[in-house]
């Protein structure tokens, strides 16, 4: 079994990510948005242990959703910029191909 690493590791790729036209920011944000949800759940779960147990079994679904709302919330934050950006992409490349096709 062969991977090809030509389509990862080519001249246009890299010219892309000189040009910025590919964004790293997103993937990273993803990435550390899962770590977040993992470590929010024992962080909350660790909490709500040390409450009493009738108070830490309820209090401890209300306060993983309320953290997992919250770190959501965060995330889209700082995805909103580059959402923004991948529309407006979209929006001039149709453009340009329908300026090409009048002409």
């Amino acid at each position: 079994m062969t991977v090809d690493f030509s389509r990862f590791f080519n001249l246009t790729t890299l010219k892309d990510f000189l040009d910025f036209k590919i964004m790293i920011i997103p993937m990273i944000v993803k990435y550390v948005y899962l770590l977040l949800i993992v470590l929010c759940f024992f962080s909350t779960f660790a909490a709500c242990a040390r409450l009493w147990h009738g108070f830490g079994l309820v209090l401890f679904p209300l306060a993983l959703i309320l953290t997992v709302f919250v770190l959501h919330i965060v995330c889209e934050f700082f995805m909103l910029g580059f959402s923004i950006l991948d529309t407006l992409r979209q929006i001039r490349n149709e453009l340009i191909r329908k300026n090409e096709k009048n002409s």
